[in-house]
């Protein structure tokens, strides 16, 4: 027996008559279903859905400017902490814009998600970009890394 019919006999068999029949209960379900639709009825789910997206949009906007002034005051509370502290310079610079980008990151993220977007493939597609920029960064990271140690230590 070859590789080839090995494989082939792996492959399930797929009843194209009945993918065809399916398809045809459902084309004849949707008929049906908008058939049974009336004007009256999609004016007033027309309607739900706008009041539904005005609240989400009401909504995110507090939690946006909520949100904006928390990040605002952390931020304050760290900077004041790090002068009194007489921390360096150039590192708390770098220290309090990775918080606030981070915070405000995450606000964002936040706010898509209670309008209603998933959220998931923004989270998968920055965290991508996070690993290409590290890796293309490697050696510079590394380079700035051993410089805030020296800061630390």
């Amino acid at each position: 027996m070859s590789i080839l019919n090995f494989i082939l006999l792996q492959i399930p068999k797929v009843d194209i008559d009945s993918i065809a029949a399916a398809r045809e209960q459902k084309a004849e379900a949707l008929k049906q279903a908008v058939s049974t639709w009336s004007l009256d009825d999609f004016i007033a789910k027309m309607i739900d859905g706008a009041i539904n997206l005005g609240i989400r949009v009401i909504i995110a906007a507090i939690v946006f400017y909520i949100g904006r002034f928390l990040i605002n005051r952390l931020y304050k509370i760290v900077r004041t902490v790090m002068i009194k502290r007489e921390f360096d310079r150039s590192l708390g610079t770098f220290i309090l814009s990775l918080i606030k980008i981070s915070l405000l990151f995450i606000l964002v993220v936040t706010i898509i998600g209670i309008l209603g977007i998933e959220t998931s493939s923004f989270i998968a597609i920055f965290a991508s970009a996070g690993v290409a920029i590290g890796m293309a960064l490697s050696g510079t990271l590394q380079n700035f890394a051993g410089g805030v140690l020296i800061l630390f230590i």
